[in-house]
């Protein structure tokens, strides 16, 4: 490996030992509801998605998108539609993408309710992929 990462103008890495090796944990977390009264959580305050599935910005631009449209919604006309279903809306987005990072690493994320954790999984996101996924000839062969 020195070799290939020597370079022709004479760099090479530097070498020295192992310290530490550990496993990183990868942890989900969600806050259900993502609202408390006025106080309204989004991105990473209301959800953690472990790297595995890539999608914790989107997530966090899909949130800012929907509260910004509830909030004017609000602000402009005075309706409160919006801001009534932000959390229930974006809880279906998040949960998906909680699902998708879960069935592809392992063990279900944390939910927490009423200032509790507890493991649990939504029912809704018993994950669809896994069927579709299964039934792929080509996935099937080289993962199942």
């Amino acid at each position: 490996m020195l070799k290939r990462m020597t370079s022709c103008d004479g760099w090479k890495p530097n070498v020295g030992s192992i310290l530490n090796k550990n496993v990183t944990a990868m942890r989900s977390f969600v806050v259900e509801p993502m609202n408390s009264g006025r106080l309204y959580l989004a991105g990473d305050a209301a959800h953690i998605v472990p790297p595995t599935g890539a999608n914790g910005f989107n997530l966090a631009v899909s949130d800012v998108l929907l509260l910004g449209r509830a909030i004017s919604a609000f602000s402009c006309n005075g309706k409160t539609g919006l801001l009534e279903t932000y959390s229930a809306t974006a809880l279906k987005r998040v949960w998906r993408s909680q699902g998708f990072s879960w069935w592809i690493v392992g063990p279900p994320p944390t939910r927490a309710r009423s200032n509790r954790l507890r493991p649990e999984f939504p029912p809704e996101v018993a994950h669809p992929l896994e069927h579709h996924l299964s039934s792929c000839s080509v996935f099937t062969r080289f993962i199942w």
